[in-house]
């Protein structure tokens, strides 16, 4: 009789081993551990794992098994038990004895990863899976606390919880009808949210059985599993627009104040400042139901979605105030010294679009923030917003065709505008905007970029579309371009690193103004 022997590994890592070999390494990395730029770089740990010193002359690093010698390693000696750290940046550096950067990058959703030594023979080799921000793999699996450079740790994690799945794909609907959610993981619990919170074990609802929507619902979702790593946050907007034109001014959950009016022009009250939510009556009594509910579905729509206290919390402490009641929050000496820098104004947020031309239906996790000059007053009831992408989120850049004008696909920024002065909303110089009312169109700021795109020129891309918070119908924005130094590159080719970015007031916004201080000085 014949006997057989099994021997079974994870599916993403083919263990072969050699002298040298990748031991750790982090395709979604927080900033704990930065490049000599500050850059929270992907990064490789590299030991010699054998008992004599060991040469690097001759091997590689490649995310190509088909390319194996895609980053060759200068010559280096690796003393036993020795680390190396190269950082896959792809900023393409290979000088011995200083800091080293591969040509490519990692990516966090998963793809291969190998050192070969000098016959091409790979020494580590992984096909890993998608990757969680701020923790690192290695062949045995996760690590939540990473240790580059150094020894390490127990490992956390043996594998990841699949993303959750919804029967229902966000957008707009005019019947009920009952929510279900899956996930590919055994034994996984799902937990959701219909309020905006983000979902966990101890800040939400345990699935059990289908969820009835029956009205214009938000549902946030994650699956875990102990010793697994839990799965993203899904979100999903489900709009029923004949109760969106009907909007109160008090739907449930959301707060009957935002903040104080402390306008530093246009009529400071310093009294708490009344939400508005109401859809006007006057609009439907006007164009009726039908017209109403064809014209939100005329433009595309974004649903943003975020813990509740992220954004309506009345406190000035950027630690824990809401954006929304702080619209100067993180301005500095231009309006408010008192509260803060902008990146601790910034929230978490899931934005949705559903509708675009080119991208019917997406999700991505991002940070947000309050946007503009005087569309900041706190009289200006429909503030614009800044989303902004970063790893610590999702993904490092947005990604979609979502303007019908351009191909560019790759985005680090959008600007959310309101309107400000083109609005009905701008308090006019009376204090409450008749003139201003009677004359808006909501086209000046789209004609002069437009326009000037026309005239075969750069300028910022934008579309027209329709905003909701939480649920809750916000009004008619434009999504817009952020001019950066990704942008330029993005338009003008080159890298970003290629371009200084000066805006308003004379602000550094990317790069450098040595050169832009060296040709004013020409002048």
């Amino acid at each position: 009789m014949k006997s057989f022997c099994f021997l079974i590994f994870p599916l993403w890592v083919i263990p072969l081993k050699g002298a040298i070999e990748i031991t750790e390494f982090s395709a979604n990395p927080d900033e704990s551990y930065l490049d000599r730029e500050g850059d929270s770089s992907d990064w490789i740990e590299l030991q010699n794992t054998g008992p004599t010193t060991e040469s690097t002359t001759g091997y590689s690093l490649s995310d190509d098994a088909g390319v194996p010698r895609k980053w060759p390693l200068p010559a280096l000696d690796l003393a036993p038990g020795e680390f190396l750290i190269v950082f896959a940046s792809k900023k393409d550096r290979a000088v011995a004895g200083e800091e080293l950067h591969t040509n490519f990058s990692l990516s966090s959703f998963g793809e291969h990863l190998g050192l070969y030594d000098p016959f091409e023979t790979a020494t580590s080799s992984f096909e890993f899976p998608t990757q969680s921000y701020g923790i690192s793999f290695g062949e045995a699996g996760f690590f939540a606390t990473p240790t580059p450079d150094a020894e390490n740790g127990a490992v956390d994690f043996t594998d990841y919880v699949r993303d959750t799945k919804f029967n229902y794909d966000r957008g707009f609907y005019e019947a009920p009808f009952n929510l279900e959610i899956t996930t590919a993981t055994s034994g996984a619990s799902i937990y959701y949210t219909t309020d905006g919170t983000e979902p966990s074990p101890s800040a939400g609802n345990l699935y059990t059985n289908p969820i009835p929507i029956t009205t214009t619902t938000v549902v946030r979702a994650v699956a875990t599993k102990t010793g697994f790593v839990s799965s993203n946050v899904d979100s999903q907007s489900y709009l029923f627009l004949a109760d969106v034109i009907n909007q109160t001014n008090s739907p449930e959950g959301f707060p009957s104040t935002w903040g104080i009016d402390n306008s530093t022009s246009n009529g400071a009250t310093n009294l708490p400042r009344p939400a508005d939510y109401e859809m006007d009556p006057r609009v439907i009594q006007q164009f009726g139901e039908a017209e109403a509910i064809a014209a939100l579905r005329h433009h595309p729509t974004i649903s943003v979605v975020m813990t509740p206290n992220d954004l309506w919390n009345e406190s000035s402490d950027s630690a824990d105030g809401g954006i929304y009641p702080n619209p100067y929050g993180g301005t500095g000496s231009q309006f408010r010294t008192d509260q803060g820098e902008p990146r601790e104004w910034e929230r978490p947020c899931s934005v949705e679009f559903i509708g675009f031309e080119k991208v019917p239906s997406k999700k991505i996790n991002a940070g947000i923030r309050m946007a503009g000059n005087y569309a900041r007053h706190p009289n200006r009831y429909k503030h614009h917003f800044r989303l902004t992408s970063r790893r610590e989120y999702g993904a490092s850049k947005f990604e979609g065709e979502l303007f019908s004008r351009t191909e560019v696909d790759t985005f680090d920024d959008f600007i959310l505008r309101g309107g400000n002065s083109e609005s009905w909303t701008f308090p006019g110089s009376t204090g409450n905007g008749p003139g201003t009312r009677s004359t808006v169109q909501y086209i000046r700021d789209q004609f002069y970029k437009d326009a000037q795109i026309d005239m075969g020129h750069l300028s910022a891309s934008q579309e027209y579309f329709h905003l909701y918070l939480n649920g809750v119908y916000w009004g008619l924005y434009t999504l817009i371009e952020r001019v950066d130094a990704h942008f330029l590159s993005q338009h003008l080719g080159g890298e970003e690193e290629d371009f200084d970015v000066m805006k308003q007031a004379n602000v550094l916004s990317d790069g450098s103004r040595e050169d832009w201080e060296a040709m004013y000085a020409l002048s």
